[in-house]
């Protein structure tokens, strides 16, 4: 399955994803964590680079909050924790 054609949910370990990036595994939320609805969390590896990829389901926020802005606002959240 290619990446860009896949849900986040089903990305799989092994999974290259360009650049020598590799989906090493899904992070599993613990069960009182939040936040995720639209998203899910892989560790990946590049060589001997390790490094946390945000797979976010934009179609799934679309259709959830309905349109545009909705995904404006899922844009402004990712580029407030790329920054942290």
């Amino acid at each position: 399955m290619e990446p860009e054609t896949c849900k986040p949910s089903e990305m799989r370990d092994g999974l290259e994803i360009g650049g020598g990036w590799r989906i090493n595994k899904k992070i599993i939320k613990l069960p009182n964590a939040t936040g995720g609805f639209f998203s899910t969390g892989y560790q990946v590896t590049n060589g001997s680079k390790v490094d946390f990829l945000k797979a976010v389901d934009f179609l799934k926020a679309f259709e959830a909050l309905g349109g545009g802005p909705a995904l404006r606002e899922i844009a402004s959240i990712i580029e407030f924790e790329r920054d942290l």
